[in-house]
């Protein structure tokens, strides 16, 4: 049995699922508050988290490192 404890009982916490799915991981977030992106890969709309859009940043940095070689 687990006990329920309100951290901020004076608050209403009214818990809501930002709208925005990430397109690689599937994974909720706000792009206004957590950060990410959200765009168009041609006329596909892709919207990242932002784990996902810091690992396509560094893969991108990584791919143009092997082609200054």
């Amino acid at each position: 049995m687990a006990k329920v404890v309100k951290l901020y009982p004076d608050k209403d916490t009214n818990l809501q699922f930002p709208g925005v799915e990430c397109t690689v991981c599937k994974t909720a977030f706000s792009p206004e508050e957590e950060g990410g992106i959200m765009g168009h890969f041609g006329l596909i709309p892709v919207q990242f988290c932002p784990m996902c859009l810091s690992s396509c940043i560094d893969m991108v940095e990584m791919l143009q490192d092997k082609k200054e070689e």
